[in-house]
């Protein structure tokens, strides 16, 4: 007996050490990607200005809006499966590939239907042509989705760091070379195939020398029938941070979309802190819950929201003191306009911490369907208060539209619904920080 609880144990400590190491390689493949970004986008800014800036910042907002649609809201539907019928993974991996290939080579079609009648600068055409071919490559996306479910994140990790460091490496080049911004889009492009090959090559080479994709028709309907409310849960996320640069850049221009995008980058910078929170904590409080009372569980989310609040507090009281000093280090003087937009936009991140949080209480607690209502509520309310602010008061507006839009969705929506009700009070709560020592107090316990 004694013999098969310490192997029990051990068994319990190889499981602990191999989820924990998959994660770490998923954080660094996350960070890689945030760091390279940053890099690009920074230097990019600086060297070529803020109007150049802004056309690339313009038609990346159009062609990442539109490239939420092919997926079809089909990521996490795939994940679910791979987990549950590993066996499987040649139809699931298939059937999901061959759908978003179709579904690309329609939305691709209505985007290049789109962007000649949309956009009249031919530049800003051809850069949105080339960045659209990589619609084309979204089934590529779903085999490290494979790799997630098999607790292989060292792959996920490889082909992202070699991909995006050789992609990064060719963008300084064309950068201090100084080539036109249209080179930009064609390394866009091209970074979506590396990775692709990349991820093709390692599967082959560690699951199937072979490659073996199957189309299930009866499998395609079932997971086309569970996905279709994602679709426009992914579509409002991603609207919410990137739609108000599109209607800058239609109705303000292109300076001072580079103007705005410049601020807007660096206060979505933080974005990733509340995700690394969520991953390392809200875990062991779901865990918790099936373990205590509601009251000890509900009193464990109160100090998860507050954490996040806390944080979002001192990212702001660190930006709003230094802005002018931040944006002229980054960018220089050329974007002195930013540091206003800068100090203003980052109060958008109270809300976005709250948001992260939210949507882990409500994957917890199966409340999707009021997650998928209140992100597309508040896409709605942001592109009529940009329509509104935008051309009373400049940049500015689009700002506040986000601050105002996310606020809204994130904590007031939360009272029209019965099952959200308290999570409207613990969201309300953890704006007033005087109840974070003692939910720390609480957690301890």
């Amino acid at each position: 007996m004694k013999f098969k609880s310490s192997l029990s144990k051990i068994v319990t400590l190889s499981s602990v050490f191999k989820y924990g190491q998959n994660m770490l390689y998923l954080v660094a493949a996350n960070v890689t990607r945030t760091v390279t970004s940053l890099i690009f986008t920074f230097l990019l800014a600086r060297e070529y200005g803020p109007s150049q800036f802004g056309a690339y910042s313009f038609v990346l907002s159009l062609v990442i809006l539109i490239s939420i649609f092919p997926f079809l809201g089909l990521q996490n539907i795939c994940r679910r499966e791979l987990v549950e019928f590993p066996e499987n993974k040649s139809a699931i991996l298939g059937t999901c590939g061959t759908i978003t290939f179709v579904t690309s080579l329609v939305i691709l079609f209505i985007f290049i239907i789109g962007i000649k009648f949309y956009l009249t600068d031919p530049i800003l055409n051809l850069m949105a042509l080339i960045m659209g071919g990589s619609i084309l490559l979204t089934p590529f996306r779903f085999i490290p989705i494979w790799y997630e479910a098999q607790i292989k994140g060292q792959l996920i990790f490889f082909s992202t760091f070699v991909g995006l460091i050789a992609s990064l490496l060719l963008k300084l080049l064309c950068i201090y070379s100084n080539q036109s911004i249209v080179s930009f889009s064609i390394i866009f492009t091209f970074e979506f195939l590396l990775l692709g090959i990349l991820s093709v090559g390692l599967y082959k080479k560690f699951f199937c020398r072979k490659l073996v994709f199957d189309f299930d028709l009866k499998l395609a309907k079932k997971l086309l029938n569970q996905s279709w409310p994602l679709i426009l849960t992914g579509f409002s996320a991603t609207a919410a941070i990137r739609i108000d640069q599109i209607m800058i850049g239609h109705i303000e221009g292109n300076n001072a979309l580079g103007v705005y995008a410049a601020a807007s980058r660096v206060s979505m910078t933080f974005y990733v802190i509340p995700q690394i929170v969520a991953l390392s904590l809200f875990p062991a409080i779901i865990n918790s819950s099936k373990k205590e009372v509601k009251e000890k569980y509900f009193n464990k989310v109160q100090c998860f929201f507050d954490l996040n609040v806390a944080l979002a507090y001192l990212v702001i009281g660190f930006v709003v003191i230094f802005s002018p000093q931040i944006i002229n280090l980054i960018y220089g003087d050329e974007y002195r306009l930013s540091a206003n937009v800068l100090s203003i936009h980052v109060w958008s991140n109270i809300f976005f911490f709250l948001a992260i949080a939210r949507s882990q209480f409500c994957v917890a607690e199966s409340l999707l369907k009021f997650e998928m209502l209140s992100n597309l509520f508040g896409c709605i309310l942001n592109i009529s208060l940009n329509l509104i602010l935008i051309p009373s008061i400049g940049i500015i507006g689009a700002a506040y539209a986000t601050i105002i839009s996310q606020m809204v969705s994130v904590i007031f929506l939360c009272f029209l619904y019965k099952k959200t009700f308290k999570l409207g009070f613990i969201s309300l709560n953890a704006l007033y920080l005087k109840g974070l020592i003692q939910s720390i107090i609480r957690l301890i316990k």
